[in-house]
């Protein structure tokens, strides 16, 4: 059944059953406007131009432009089928001859009523510059698929009105789950950020305590990498971090910055070893060898004797060892002068097996005795010193113990240019530095900042850095010539012979300098699950947004 409204001039109109009163009477009153205006008993006045109308505040714009699109897609979606049975069925009554309407200002008319039609400056905006274009695409695109199926009018109509309910269906339905999928992704990505903030917690910490010293730790980023494959910034960085490692050092030890010599090595280790001096005369008479110290050379024989009475051939190496360590049980007392001669000599001997680079195992055995008995015995003066009550004695002799060791350190990772080669120093203080008392502070941190960052660590030089190849430079020029008369475009292919230039610059500027990595999801990711929700919620509807132009 349907509901009639007869029009002054004898007409009817017919609405679908249900249809509101209001939207028969707004109906009702579009219909009669313009055959009440058609013929005027008197001229109409010239209207003055209409006020502008007043602009909304900028939160009346903003709200607006968030919700009243929303308004005009929700109603518009539901006036649609309405006002499209409203059309046809006045197509039927104007073809058996039963009324004379016209179907598509019928049509037209319901919808206007049903629909909500933004009136803030920021809705309108976003109906008209963002949904209405959108929805003219999908329909032109329902009509584009109509048009290849059928020529019949009729029929086309129903297709392009099923394609675009079936638009509005899928958006409904599959914005929601696309929303949950994100959402999902972006749980799964909060949870890796975490386990892998947790494990580079670490790295992070050994990032810092390098970068307060002066270190050099770039971003790792694909620009970072970008800039180390172009411009060598790899290299560029590890001859600052050199220098910045040798200076630190340097002054912690008593040493000159910069490079460092045998001559400066010389004359540090002597002006330190008074202090070891002045202890043979603290000590007074012989020293008695301690249980401790027995019990600990044991400690480092036992295992070398083992493997040596195993395989004497594969072995070798550590025959010299052995009877060093044997030695040093034969006798239960020592002369101070004599133990303090043998503290020097074993960290002398020591100092010159670990410049070593052959990769020589019996020298590396010997060596990490040599280093370990220097230790054992300074721990037997530093008890005989604390029991002696002797604390002035003791704080400078324990200064110059610990000093002494660095130096040792310094001198075995110096290359030949005087400054320290970092990745050799990491590892003679993972070998020979285990004790804290002496691998703390800057030494510390730059053994572990080596261990870390082997990449902008290493034992380069400028003579290393990379340069331009023939190619390159002939690239590089024409590409600077052609910059003019190509508006700059063609300086592209100059970014390597640019790169090599700014970046070792850059690198000794320390402008090359990371910061942390985030592990937090970025604001994009965060609302891009609301974002493509509202996305296809908006393509499903803007048809009938369009529809409203």
């Amino acid at each position: 059944m349907t509901i009639e409204a007869e029009l002054a001039d004898g007409s009817v109109l017919e609405f679908p059953d249900g249809t509101s009163p209001q939207v028969i009477q707004a109906t009702v009153k579009k219909m009669i406007a313009p055959q009440t205006g058609a013929t005027p008993a008197t001229p109409a006045p010239v209207a003055a131009p209409a006020a502008a109308p007043k602009s909304s505040g900028t939160l009346t714009n903003i709200v607006g432009g968030a919700i009243e699109p929303l308004l005009q897609m929700g109603t518009g979606m539901i006036a649609k089928p309405v006002s499209d049975v409203a059309g046809i069925g006045a197509i039927f009554a104007d073809y058996l001859g039963l009324k004379k309407n016209d179907p598509t200002a019928v049509k037209r008319s319901v919808e206007e009523a049903m629909t909500y039609q933004p009136r803030t400056e920021g809705g309108q905006a976003v109906a008209q510059n963002v949904l209405a274009p959108i929805g003219g695409a999908i329909e032109s695109g329902a009509q584009s698929l109509a048009g290849a199926i059928t020529d019949n009018p009729i029929a086309q109509a129903g297709i392009k009105e099923a394609a675009l309910q079936g638009v509005g269906f899928l958006g409904v339905k599959g914005a929601p789950k696309a929303a949950a999928a994100l959402e999902a992704g972006n749980a799964a990505r909060a949870t890796e950020l975490a386990t892998r903030a947790a494990n580079d917690s670490m790295r992070n910490q050994i990032r810092k305590q390098g970068q307060s010293i002066g270190l050099v730790a770039p971003a790792e980023s694909l620009a970072s990498e970008t800039a180390t494959r172009i411009g060598g910034a790899d290299a560029a960085i590890s001859i600052k971090n050199r220098s910045v490692m040798t200076n630190k050092l340097a002054e912690d030890v008593g040493l000159p910055k910069g490079a460092i010599s045998d001559a400066d090595i010389t004359a540090r280790s002597r002006e330190l070893g008074k202090n070891y001096k002045a202890v043979e005369t603290a000590l007074g008479g012989d020293v008695t060898i301690t249980p401790q110290f027995q019990a600990e050379v044991k400690n480092l024989l036992q295992p070398m004797e083992a493997k040596f009475s195993q395989d004497s051939t594969a072995f070798a190496s550590l025959r010299e060892p052995i009877q060093l360590l044997q030695q040093q049980l034969q006798n239960p007392t020592i002369p101070p002068n004599i133990l303090m001669a043998k503290i020097r000599q074993l960290r002398s001997d020591a100092r010159s097996l670990a410049k070593d680079t052959t990769g020589d195992p019996a020298k590396a055995e010997r060596a990490m005795v040599n280093s370990k008995l220097a230790g054992l015995y300074e721990d037997m003066v530093d008890q005989s010193l604390k029991q002696s009550n002797k604390s002035g004695v003791l704080d400078a002799f324990r200064d110059a113990r610990k000093k002494l060791s660095q130096i040792d350190l310094i001198d075995a990772s110096r290359l030949s240019d005087g400054l320290i080669d970092p990745q050799r120093l990491a590892t003679l203080v993972g070998r020979y530095g285990k004790d804290k008392r002496f691998v703390s502070g800057n030494l510390e941190t730059i053994a572990n900042f080596a261990n870390t960052f082997k990449n902008v660590t290493k034992p380069v030089t400028k003579a290393d850095l990379p340069t331009a190849s023939r190619w390159e430079l002939i690239a590089g020029l024409t590409s600077l010539g052609a910059a003019p008369a190509t508006g700059g475009a063609s300086l592209l292919g100059a970014t390597p012979l640019m790169a090599r230039a700014i970046v070792p610059t850059l690198a000794e500027r320390g402008m090359l300098q990371g910061n942390l990595p985030s592990y937090k999801l970025s604001r994009t990711r965060k609302m891009l699950p609301n974002a493509v929700q509202a996305g296809m919620l908006g393509g499903a509807f803007s048809p009938y947004v369009e529809e409203q132009k």
